[in-house]
């Protein structure tokens, strides 16, 4: 499993291996972010992975978090983790250049529509 990080000002979610399937990890590992000053809450979940922390960002901050997990064995050393959604990972240059005419495409359209209803309102208020 990749790690993952999703990261707000206040609030921190990674998805780390050692978490997922390991439900002894989950109370042990709450209580100890819990403990950190600065977290207002913490919750870990065995069954996704998942480790969502909030956070009082003037105390504390993610990267605080991070290395303290880190330090745990929880999260890995620089340079292993992902920002991309899981499924972003999957998708081969094919598929992202597809992705990419079509929004492209949608955005000309949507900019052609736009143009055309103010180009008839114009004329509509001139007569």
């Amino acid at each position: 499993m990749a790690e993952h990080i999703h990261h707000v000002p206040g609030r921190l979610r990674v998805t780390s291996s050692k978490v997922k399937r390991n439900p002894a990890s989950v109370a042990p590992l709450e209580r100890s972010l819990q403990a950190l000053a600065g977290v207002r809450s913490a919750s870990v979940s065995a069954v996704t992975g998942s480790i969502l922390v909030f956070y009082d960002s003037k105390v504390t901050s993610a990267e605080h978090l991070l290395k303290d997990l880190h330090a745990r064995g929880y999260w890995p050393a620089h340079g292993e983790t992902t920002t991309q959604p899981k499924h972003a990972r999957y998708l081969g240059p094919a598929t992202a250049a597809i992705g990419s005419f079509v929004a492209r495409k949608a955005v000309e359209k949507a900019a052609e529509i736009a143009i055309e209803r103010a180009l008839i309102a114009l004329i509509t208020a001139i007569l």
